[in-house]
């Protein structure tokens, strides 16, 4: 008897790419006069829950697209992988996070070390 190999349903392979495409858009508005030079994709940042007394730039600011019927980041992982292209692109080293009732990351501003 023949054995057959595993081959994913139909809504498994559905469900794995609704998860995949679920990420969080988070919308930049850039707040800095001068653009900051960009760093490489993947770039380290260090995420902050206030402003740090080191001296520094707010460049931007990341929001939710939709923040009333929208999604949003529920933790420091999903977070940084939603805004990690945006933060790397605009030049930022952390960004300070703003977080609501269910301590979910409803919003960030990206800082640049002086």
């Amino acid at each position: 008897m023949r054995q057959l190999g595993h081959r994913p349903s139909l809504a498994g392979t559905l469900g794995l790419a609704l998860v995949a495409g679920c990420a969080t858009p988070y919308l930049y508005g850039q707040l800095s006069q001068e653009p900051a030079p960009a760093k490489p994709a993947g770039c380290g940042f260090t995420l902050l829950d206030a402003l740090p007394d080191r001296a520094c730039e707010e460049i931007g600011v990341l929001a939710p697209k939709d923040i009333v019927f929208g999604d949003v980041a529920g933790g420091p992982t999903s977070f940084k992988e939603a805004v990690g292209d945006k933060v790397c692109a605009v030049g930022g080293d952390a960004v300070v996070i703003e977080r609501d009732g269910r301590g979910r990351y409803v919003r960030g501003t990206i800082v640049r070390w002086k």
